[in-house]
């Protein structure tokens, strides 16, 4: 897959898709080593693990990178809305466990997340500590715009309302990574495994994330899931000649 994404015309072609999301060959080589993760292959993600537990049996919402960083920024009200609509109609969320928020700053991804059973807002980020000027930055916006569009979206429906300003905010102990360009798959790896019952600092470390990547490339490209015709690669890995 390394090479077809080095292609410059089979790099276009469309290597994952889990119904609306969507990614290329090219998307997907962002989990080569030492490179950054593409949004577009996060998308996939998110909709993969929407597909392997339905939020009814996970109890957990996985939102697009998109509407994180709309919920910081504090724009673009509607998004978000048809954002939540969306996530209510397949399981409502405020029956819901954990609300998981991958967001992208600065090039750099950490995950937010509401854990409404437990009462917390989470940071779990891999590089930046919570005294850090990246999250004092942050997180007082990002929570205080949660519980606005949350009162504008969802109390109307719940017709109650819930108290979110005496949720805890929380930095849990998580996995470090020591360079800049691992961000993405350490924030995967959180979306994946974590929760407040299950502690993951010694989960994995740095060490493991050269095959963490080649794991989750396998996963989200060999899925049932993916209905993405997969007749390149076959083709390109039989020797035989790919017809444009």
């Amino acid at each position: 897959m390394v090479q077809i994404a080095s292609h410059p015309e089979w790099c276009k072609y469309e290597a994952i898709r889990h119904e609306r999301a969507y990614c290329s060959y090219r998307n997907l080589s962002s989990l080569q080593f030492k490179s950054r993760v593409n949004n577009f292959l996060i998308l996939c993600v998110c909709r993969y693990l929407f597909n392997e537990a339905h939020p009814s049996v996970s109890k957990k919402h996985f939102f697009f990178s998109y509407i994180g960083e709309t919920i910081l920024d504090g724009t673009n009200a509607e998004i978000v809305g048809n954002a939540f609509n969306g996530a209510n109609s397949a399981f409502p969320m405020w029956r819901s466990n954990m609300l998981y928020f991958l967001i992208c700053r600065f090039s750099h991804w950490f995950s937010f997340v509401v854990c409404l059973k437990e009462k917390l807002f989470v940071f779990l980020d891999s590089l930046y500590g919570e005294f850090s000027d990246f999250h004092l930055a942050i997180h007082d916006p990002i929570v205080n715009n949660f519980i606005n569009l949350w009162d504008t979206y969802v109390t109307p429906i719940l017709r109650k309302r819930i108290d979110f300003e005496n949720f805890d905010i929380v930095y849990p102990a998580v996995p470090q990574q020591n360079n800049t360009y691992d961000y993405g798959v350490f924030s995967v790896m959180y979306m994946k495994h974590w929760s407040p019952r299950t502690p993951i600092g010694n989960l994995f470390t740095q060490a493991d994330i050269d095959n963490i990547r080649i794991k989750l490339a396998n996963e989200l490209y060999f899925s049932h899931f993916n209905t993405a015709d997969k007749s390149l690669v076959t083709n390109f890995f039989g020797d035989v000649s790919v017809q444009n």
